[in-house]
């Protein structure tokens, strides 16, 4: 399920001005540099944070883990709440750059988010991820994961390939591009009018309540 929802956005620019990977190796380095984001659930004040740590080389691949934590990203239904219409969402844009005679592939590996819920019986939460390179190519991978209730607390989920959807996001041969990174969440009630808490109400700087996603991006030879 695709979530296509109206929602305004409030851009803002990071204080960090680039990150840079380097290989241990030879290979040359993927640097992602931070451009303006949008989304409730990544306002400066939710304190998002993102990092590219590089983790294996061969002769023609370099691999990269891309680690995002989204402190105030969990969906809540109160009583008073219309149990179909509670959501969250975050768009992160960062320019991609890459050696001449390389190029950079968002890996269709797989990948481990991590997060907080609390739902009751006949509840669901819905998780949208995509990554979106805006180039001539305009290349696109997106998962969907579902969350049935009843849960209660920290969970850990890994997404196989197979999870994934159709598609690639593979940037230009040794060119500059954009890598969007979104996340949508949705929370939903067999009530429409839910009695009791079906979420949690996000609390800034509460650990516990944190979403972490782990991707696998790969600099790869034309």
């Amino acid at each position: 399920m695709k979530l296509h929802t109206a929602i305004p956005f409030i851009n803002f620019y990071p204080l960090i001005t680039c990150i840079i990977a380097r290989s241990t190796t030879s290979s040359p380095p993927l640097i992602l540099t931070p451009l303006a984001s949008s989304g409730g659930a990544c306002l400066p004040n939710s304190a998002i944070t993102t990092a590219l740590t590089p983790v294996g080389q061969s002769e023609n691949v370099a691999l990269y883990e891309l680690h995002q934590t989204i402190p105030v990203f969990t969906p809540w239904i109160e009583s008073y709440i219309p149990g179909h219409d509670q959501r969250r969402n975050c768009k992160m844009n960062f320019t991609i750059s890459v050696a001449e005679g390389w190029r950079m592939k968002v890996s269709d590996e797989g990948m481990d988010i991590s997060g907080y819920l609390r739902m009751e019986n006949s509840t669901k939460v819905i998780l949208m991820a995509s990554w979106y390179l805006i180039s001539k190519n305009n290349t696109s991978l997106s998962a969907d994961v579902e969350f049935d209730g009843p849960i209660s607390g920290r969970f850990e989920r890994h997404l196989s390939a197979g999870e994934f959807g159709k598609g690639q996001a593979v940037s230009g041969c040794g060119e500059q591009d954009v890598l969007q990174v979104s996340f949508w969440i949705r929370a939903f009630s067999g009530n429409q009018f839910p009695e009791g808490e079906v979420g949690v109400a996000p609390q800034p700087g509460d650990k516990e309540r944190e979403w972490r996603v782990k991707s696998n991006l790969e600099v790869i030879r034309c």
